[in-house]
């Protein structure tokens, strides 16, 4: 009796332990609620070409490295003036960027002007921290339709190649597997890399919802994967990085505002 009495104390024990952990990790990948988006009529604007920029630490070494003045001596060069804002937060998840963007309360930022074009840097942090496609998906569509019911045409970066597991190499055997756990749960799988899942499943929900050319799609492999002296550690890039991307994404704008004049 004394041996089945520690049994089913046992027993109950871990089924608390199973219920609390569940219940963290669905707090932590809980999905952020569609906030009301007023439709903004286009003003009729100079001939400035306005291009924001938001998103993760992407975004923040973007402004670091300044970008925006070599953005703008490119579209010179096209005979196309500029204004370019950055707004990027290290550590941001897609859920933060969308609560960033439509926190009415938030006086620090500008990003909700009229834009013609925003880039959007987000989901390295979503993968590495194994929230989840679906949180993912969730949360940059909902950044997507923000920015196009604001008129302002959305440029996602596909989630870029980065040295994912050399990162987790780095982590105290405990914490990789948890980040195992997470995975199991949130991807159905016991992987640490899910990057190709994120981009397809990504991709299959775009080509079933975007349609008419309303927003530019950037793949990043051919630009950065085989080019290691692009990076300065496993998850960031460079300034010849950076430089070697917008001079597509730019390649990208020219060829979009062309279709307009």
């Amino acid at each position: 009796m004394k041996l089945k009495y520690h049994f089913l104390h046992f027993v109950l024990f871990i089924i608390i332990i199973l219920l609390m952990g569940i219940y963290h990790i669905e707090k932590r990948i809980s999905l952020a609620t569609r906030n009301k988006t007023l439709y903004y009529q286009k003003i009729p604007k100079d001939t400035i070409l306005s291009i924001g920029i938001i998103g993760d630490s992407w975004a923040y070494n973007s402004h670091t490295y300044n970008m925006e003045l070599f953005i703008d001596s490119i579209l010179t060069q096209n005979k196309i003036y500029s204004h370019i804002v950055t707004r990027g937060k290290k550590g941001a998840k897609s859920k933060d960027l969308y609560q960033f963007l439509t926190d009415s309360n938030n006086h620090q930022h500008n990003i909700n002007n009229q834009f013609d074009y925003c880039i959007i840097y987000i989901g390295i942090n979503d993968l590495h921290g194994q929230y989840g496609a679906t949180y993912y998906i969730h949360h940059t569509s909902l950044i997507i339709n923000h920015l196009l019911k604001r008129n302002i045409k959305p440029i996602l970066i596909e989630i870029p190649y980065f040295y994912n597991e050399s990162q987790y190499d780095k982590y105290p055997f405990w914490k990789i597997f948890c980040y195992r756990m997470l995975s199991l749960y949130t991807n159905r799988n016991f992987d640490l890399d899910n990057l190709n899942l994120y981009r397809r499943k990504m991709e299959i929900y775009m080509n079933d919802n975007f349609i008419n050319n309303n927003i530019i799609y950037i793949k990043t492999d051919t630009i950065l994967k085989h080019n290691p002296s692009f990076y300065t550690d496993d998850m960031h890039i460079n300034e010849l990085g950076y430089k070697a991307l917008y001079t597509n994404i730019l390649k990208e704008i020219l060829i979009d505002i062309k279709k307009y004049k």
